[in-house]
């Protein structure tokens, strides 16, 4: 009678330990930056960290699941017409705002006309497709039906909608602040923010929201901390932390410290960028000069196959853009780079540790070439375009798993690639393959219009990367998204 007495008094002890494990505590996300300066418009993304952070804040009409097929979000259908020209999309009923109130048509309607005149979008441009010269006229609302009539097919149309910067929002947005920093905390997505300061932003779990279950993390911190190695030792002394690992670098760092391990498949490309108006690099001979040195010095240096992959290419093997391999090594042939020449390198802060540029730099030595690399806060990116006093650029950036003309896109309107710049040749094939509408002719477009890029010298393509989430909290991450590693708050559920 005793022992089952205390066997019963054991059971009664271990599961009430068991339910006290279970409660939420706040789980903590480090970030090299947050961007508390930034405009804080959710229709424009251009940074990594902002487009994760506001992909929790908005509800688009639809959304990616982790095997990259497009789910019902507000939208609960959608039909294109035969001609890929139009697109008819039923708004669902039962979502709603931050602030309480219930997510009509037209509130969608008037969401999507803000962004599509706007023309802020970093992925996108949708707007050309659907407005002339600010009349929107190619969008349309008929009782919960929304039809977009575009007068050219786009390519990657649903991923441009299921983009934060197609995120629905109230009408009252931007009304009354410039900065957009007081219309985040009523949006539409699984998390709301509830403050934020130069430091940190704090969220909570929207109980009611489609994604959230009982077990989602429902308080969240997204801290800055730019070193990474203090962020590191933030994460040894606190508890509930998760890193991420977004290049090679803090990839590395994180694989060999304690803690439950996320890794994507490659999802990111560290790449030079040479400064085209530099007296150095300002033809294509130049160009192909010192990118052939630099390939070859690239062979030499020893990563972890585990965490990145050499390349010459910009996007990865599954992809549409990916050429023959045979094609690309032929481009760097050359070596003719007169002797103790020195090219001045920009590495911006959050990429500081990288080990691949100094390898680089050793094995370019061997070769008569030196490489300057000057470390830049990236709140100075403003003062570096405007200077331009350098040589190359060290950088990453997405390749797109879903479809690679959003990250072209992306590339040819980002500042610091502007691809677009002194290219009409590639800007004219970009323009073409977004309408392509045949399969095979848009492979081949893609797939064309990298090259061009590569045979221009435009872009070296060093390693592929992984994204990598490292974590000592009571929380896992349920489903880690196969092609970008996107931070999908509400996929990390208390164990």
């Amino acid at each position: 009678m005793i022992k089952r007495l205390f066997l019963l008094v054991a059971f009664f002890i271990n599961n009430g330990c068991q339910k006290m494990n279970q409660t939420h505590q706040p789980l903590t996300f480090v970030f090299p930056h947050i961007h508390h300066d930034y405009n804080w418009d959710v229709a424009t993304a251009g940074s990594l960290w902002k487009y994760f952070i506001t992909d929790n804040l908005v509800e688009p009409l639809i959304r990616l699941d982790g095997k990259s097929q497009y789910r019902p979000a507000i939208a609960s259908s959608w039909q294109f017409s035969q001609d890929k020209k139009s697109i008819r999309i039923e708004i669902s009923k039962g979502h709603f705002f931050h602030n309480g109130s219930e997510i009509s048509p037209q509130d969608v309607f008037e969401s999507l006309k803000r962004v599509l005149k706007l023309k802020r979008t970093s992925h996108s441009d949708l707007s050309e497709a659907v407005c002339a010269e600010g009349d929107c006229s190619g969008l349309s609302l008929e009782g919960s039906i929304i039809s977009l009539k575009l007068n050219k097919v786009v390519n990657g149309f649903l991923f441009n909608l299921a983009s934060p910067e197609y995120g629905i929002v109230p009408r009252s947005y931007a009304k009354e602040d410039e900065t957009f920093k007081k219309d985040l905390y009523s949006l539409s997505g699984p998390f709301q923010v509830k403050k934020f300061t130069k430091d940190e932003m704090n969220l909570s779990k929207v109980k009611e929201h489609y994604l959230n279950t009982a077990k989602t993390v429902e308080e969240v911190v997204i801290k800055e901390i730019t070193s990474f190695d203090k962020s590191i030792k933030y994460y040894k002394e606190n508890k509930n932390v998760v890193l991420v690992g977004s290049d090679y670098s803090s990839g590395v760092k994180l694989a060999k410290l304690e803690g439950k391990k996320y890794i994507s498949a490659p999802s990111l490309t560290e790449f030079f960028l040479p400064n085209i108006d530099s007296p150095k690099l300002d033809t294509t001979p130049k160009r192909k000069a010192l990118f052939s040195l630099i390939n070859r010095a690239k062979e030499k240096i020893e990563i972890n196959d585990k965490l990145g992959l050499k390349t010459d290419q910009v996007f990865t093997s599954d992809n549409l853009a990916r050429l023959d391999d045979g094609v690309v090594s032929s481009l760097y042939s050359d070596s003719k780079v007169k002797g103790d020449e020195t090219y001045k390198v920009i590495v911006f802060d959050w990429m500081a540790e990288t080990p691949v540029v100094p390898m680089i730099k050793k094995e370019l030595a061997k070769l008569g070439v030196n490489l300057d690399i000057q470390i830049v806060p990236i709140t100075e990116l403003k003062q570096v375009l405007t200077k331009k006093d350098f040589d190359l650029v060290y950088l990453y950036s997405g390749v797109s798993g879903y479809d690679p003309i959003i990250e072209f896109v992306y590339l040819f309107n980002h500042p610091l690639t502007a691809f677009n710049y002194k290219n009409d040749s590639a800007v004219s094939l970009l323009n073409e393959v977004k309408g392509t509408l045949d399969r095979a002719k848009y492979k081949e477009g893609l797939q064309n219009l990298h090259l061009s890029l590569l045979k221009e010298y435009r872009v070296l393509p060093i390693i592929h990367t992984k994204m990598i989430y490292l974590t000592n909290s009571q929380y896992s991450l349920s489903n880690l998204n196969h092609f970008d590693g996107g931070l999908s708050l509400w996929e990390w559920r208390i164990d």
